[in-house]
């Protein structure tokens, strides 16, 4: 009896972690905006690999006091594969996203790992992010 083993591929993420995201982006010589909320894309424009896609972002952007301030801005969604797993974005779910500006929009980065857009957050990232934009990150 013959036996053949075919390669396993497997993605491994590190665990979401906003904070080390607002850490990151505030290192980068880039302008970035936190904000909460969703994305409205045309089912149409989602793709099924490697893509750049245009939506609008629309929720509360991070101030001092929270997620308080209005937003509602265009966005280029760049979605990036490693291998067969890509990044996503679903118009149906609520993010935080770290959006990175871009002349006149700003720049959605869906990765296979989450690195800049966190679904479904609650209150304790939320107050996290916020001690952040404080000068205090936990």
């Amino acid at each position: 009896m013959a036996l053949c083993a075919s390669p396993v591929w497997a993605l491994s993420c590190r665990p979401p972690d906003p904070v080390q995201a607002f850490i990151k982006a505030d290192q980068d010589s880039a302008e970035w905006v936190v904000a909460k909320g969703q994305f409205l894309v045309f089912e149409r424009d989602l793709p099924k690999g490697a893509a750049v896609i245009p939506g609008t972002f629309t929720g509360l952007s991070l101030t001092s006091r929270g997620f308080t301030e209005p937003f509602d801005t265009p966005v280029q969604i760049e979605i990036s594969c490693a291998g067969p797993w890509c990044g996503a974005v679903r118009p149906d779910v609520t993010y935080i996203a770290f959006l990175r500006k871009e002349d006149a929009s700003h720049r959605a980065f869906a990765k296979p790992c989450p690195v800049w857009l966190f679904t479904n957050p609650g209150r304790e990232e939320e107050q996290m992010l916020t001690a952040c934009l404080r000068g205090t990150c936990p």
